[in-house]
């Protein structure tokens, strides 16, 4: 699961923060701090990202917005898949659950530092 939550944190970070991207804002490619690289691709409200971990594994991730809510859905290198959703509850507090890798149910509330309860 703590991977399923990277992956969301790096969809919602501002890329100017991460170690190394060029391209456009519609397509990007990244290396960041971890050692992880990925490509970014934007297309009006859906963000894909398509990557591969430090370790040489690979994953990738769709992110969709509707309204208030950004719904995201994920697989890693050996097929498993996941879902969150994740709404922001202003004052910088953002609620994401859904269902990780292991099938199992989260809900985390996160502060706009990355901190997840």
């Amino acid at each position: 699961m703590r991977r399923m939550i990277t992956l969301i944190a790096l969809s919602l970070m501002p890329l100017p923060l991460t170690a190394g991207c060029f391209g456009t804002q519609a397509l990007q490619t990244c290396t960041d701090a971890l050692g992880n690289t990925y490509t970014v691709q934007r297309f009006g409200g859906t963000t894909y990202i398509e990557g591969r971990d430090a370790d040489g594994l690979t994953w990738r991730q769709q992110s969709v917005t509707r309204g208030n809510d950004v719904l995201h859905s994920g697989e890693i290198s050996d097929g498993t898949h996941w879902t969150a959703t994740e709404r922001n509850l202003g004052a910088g507090y953002t609620r994401i659950e859904g269902i990780d890798t292991d099938g199992s149910t989260f809900l985390r509330v996160c502060n706009w530092l990355g901190e997840c309860e």
